[in-house]
């Protein structure tokens, strides 16, 4: 019941934040291709890249996996090796981002991963969204041009309204999607 209050209370402020916040350009919103978080353990394995199903075929059975919709007929399938259950959902903070490219191959993308697992993986309008208690990322699988894309929006500490516009909207676009559950591999 604690924690439904502080929620509750936190959306509140959030919304309050989010509402207050005039910025057109946020110079704390950084974008990369490359990950963005701790450096990620999933242990490598011998992926079959023919298609999504050979692929999921070849995860180990010490991994788990995810297939995301990224909407415009584009999907990601996530494995991680740190699958862990909580509330009766597999869910994960770190995985290998896979997805095919602009000429319809399926390639390994690369890794996404938050510092706590108090920030699994959501999905939300089609960018899945990781982070910690200071930033927060949304990524996305850009088939056009072949690549993760990453965007972070930092908090900036003891901040103005206006200067953490980015990282309240983003905070609540996490807090707003859904869980990517994962499914355990099997042989």
């Amino acid at each position: 019941m604690k924690q439904k209050v502080y929620a509750v209370l936190s959306l509140f402020v959030l919304l309050a934040l989010v509402l207050t916040g005039c910025s057109k350009e946020d110079k704390n919103v950084e974008e990369t291709t490359a990950p963005v978080g701790e450096t990620t353990t999933v242990a490598s394995f011998d992926a079959d890249l023919k298609d999504f199903d050979a692929l999921i075929a070849s995860v180990p059975d010490d991994h788990a996996y995810a297939v995301v919709d990224l909407g415009k007929n584009n999907k990601a399938l996530l494995v991680t090796d740190a699958a862990m259950e909580f509330d009766g959902d597999l869910e994960a903070t770190e995985a290998i981002v896979y997805g095919y490219d602009k000429d319809g191959k399926l390639k390994e993308y690369g890794t996404i991963a938050s510092t706590s697992t108090a920030y699994p993986f959501m999905l939300n309008d089609g960018y899945i969204y990781f982070g910690s208690h200071h930033y927060i990322s949304r990524a996305t699988v850009d088939p056009k041009q072949s690549k993760l894309v990453v965007k972070t929006a930092r908090e900036v500490t003891n901040g103005t309204e206006k200067e953490n516009k980015a990282f309240n909207e983003f905070f609540d676009a996490y807090s707003s999607g859904d869980l990517i559950t994962f499914e355990l591999s099997e042989d």
